[in-house]
């Protein structure tokens, strides 16, 4: 008995596939962990009363498409954005344009506000170099 399969090279790269992007997601994930890890211990050593804010931070890992995956990280605690970027006056003039891209849709108002106290731009920053390293053979 001789069994035939159609289309068995095609199956096979499509396996192959999706075999590299599990890879790809599980060293993205290892990214975001790094990135998460760097912004909760900016946070802890800095100026943090309850540690509310470091505990609320979370990645996820999110399809884009069925060929791409983006990872994530993020805070779902409220005044995330005041810490980060910073209120008013103060927040602007604390702006540091090394930082990645302030989001559309963060603006300044006239009033003194207070400083940012930035967390996961400057975690993202760090742990750039090591991202693209993991990153590096899917490429």
């Amino acid at each position: 008995m001789k069994i035939t399969i159609k289309g068995l090279p095609e199956l096979n790269k499509k396996l192959q596939r999706a075999t590299n992007m599990t890879e790809y997601g599980k060293q993205l994930r290892i990214g975001c962990l790094l990135v998460k890890t760097d912004a909760k211990s900016r946070l802890l050593n800095g100026h943090s009363v309850t540690g509310r804010l470091a505990r609320s931070i979370s990645s996820k890992i999110e399809a884009v498409t069925k060929t791409s995956v983006k990872g994530i990280v993020f805070s779902n605690v409220v005044y995330a954005p005041y810490e980060e970027f910073g209120t008013g006056s103060r927040g602007s003039a604390s702006f540091d344009p090394s930082l990645p891209s302030t989001p559309a849709g963060i603006s300044f108002s006239q009033k003194v506000g207070r400083p940012a106290h930035p967390f996961l731009r400057p975690a993202l920053r760090d742990k750039t170099p090591m991202i693209e390293k993991l990153l590096a053979p899917f490429k």
